[in-house]
């Protein structure tokens, strides 16, 4: 009777020091294998209308209650068929993710795309769908104004005529030179009678060329 009471009892012990050590060893890693049924959470403000340039920024705040795995956005422009892939990077610590498209400047075609996160459990959260994306308007950028060269008007005839006419004339040493042996030729087929220079009116017409 005493046997039985002493192996009841050495029993009993070892059982409770077994589930005591069970409760210790595994429970912690029980929690650590707890399925992550948590999807990411994105908050996206779509931009509607901007202008073309040489880049288009997207950004989008992602956040998730254990660990994310990847960020992307899924673009095109209007009319294609496909989406191409494109990773987008956070902006430090604070749950921003962005990321910078090359574009052509003179290509105004609409980028229609969406964003989706991934957690490392394997859960999926799409803002935006590829049947359903968002849309951003590209229109043309402003262009720059060019100074316009200032040109003077062109010489009218009549302005011609009076800047020509407002000059001072001036005459042609060879017309006066002219002149002056013309009127000594005649004096002297005159000389020889001083009173018929007196009794007669010699009138001597010189034409001379107009100054220019």
């Amino acid at each position: 009777m005493l046997m039985q009471d002493f192996l009841h009892r050495t029993l009993s012990t070892v059982l409770a020091i077994v589930l005591t050590f069970t409760q210790w060893g595994f429970t912690p890693a029980v929690a650590q294998t707890a399925p992550d049924v948590e999807s990411p959470i994105i908050e996206l403000e779509p931009v509607l209308e901007t202008e073309a340039g040489n880049t288009q920024v997207f950004t989008a705040l992602v956040a998730d209650d254990k660990l994310l795995k990847d960020v992307a956005l899924y673009h095109r422009r209007a009319g294609r068929q496909a989406f191409e892939r494109i990773e987008m990077q956070p902006l430090g610590t604070i749950g921003y993710y962005s990321v910078e498209l090359p574009t052509d400047p003179t290509d105004l075609r609409t980028i229609e795309y969406y964003v989706q996160a991934r957690d490392q459990g394997g859960n999926r959260t799409v803002s935006g769908f590829a049947f359903d994306p968002y849309q951003r308007t590209i229109k043309a950028a402003p262009q720059a104004i060019e100074p316009t060269a200032i040109t003077r008007p062109a010489v009218t005839e009549v302005e011609a005529v009076a800047t020509s006419t407002s000059e001072p004339r001036k005459l042609k040493w060879w017309a006066v030179a002219l002149g002056v042996l013309v009127v000594g030729a005649l004096a002297s087929s005159t000389g020889g009678s001083s009173g018929s220079l007196e009794q007669e009116r010699t009138e001597l017409t010189i034409n001379l060329p107009l100054p220019q």
